[in-house]
């Protein structure tokens, strides 16, 4: 993640200022200027989501293979496992994606100040 963060940092640091302002003289409102001017042939988004999903498809499956018993295995591969054997009620599956994610969103909502 930090990889492709700073990866995408790099690529709109690059970007002309002035090429935004030329935009925005042209008319186009704030959205159009990310979508049309910044984000102009979206190479870098290609680029940082196929190396994001290559790291999250290494994770899950070196966590499938490694870690044999329950009790040592992570978050991730524990709610891969538990999608894969509980398919038929989407309730289960989406309280366990919740149960999953809750710690991240309360450390983050905690820790709000200092992240920004």
């Amino acid at each position: 993640m930090c990889f492709n963060l700073l990866m995408v940092r790099t690529y709109l640091i690059g970007i002309p200022k002035e090429l935004e302002e030329a935009g925005r003289i042209d008319g186009c409102n704030e959205i159009s200027v990310v979508w049309y001017i910044t984000f102009r042939s979206r190479p870098i988004l290609d680029d940082s989501c196929s190396f994001g999903l290559c790291k999250l498809l290494e994770r899950i499956s070196m966590g499938q293979y490694l870690l044999n018993r329950d009790e040592v295995r992570t978050v991730a591969t524990r709610f891969y496992k538990f999608v894969a054997q509980y398919t038929v009620d989407p309730a289960s599956i989406y309280t366990a994606g919740v149960i999953a994610i809750l710690p991240i969103v309360i450390l983050y909502l905690c820790l709000q100040k200092e992240i920004y």
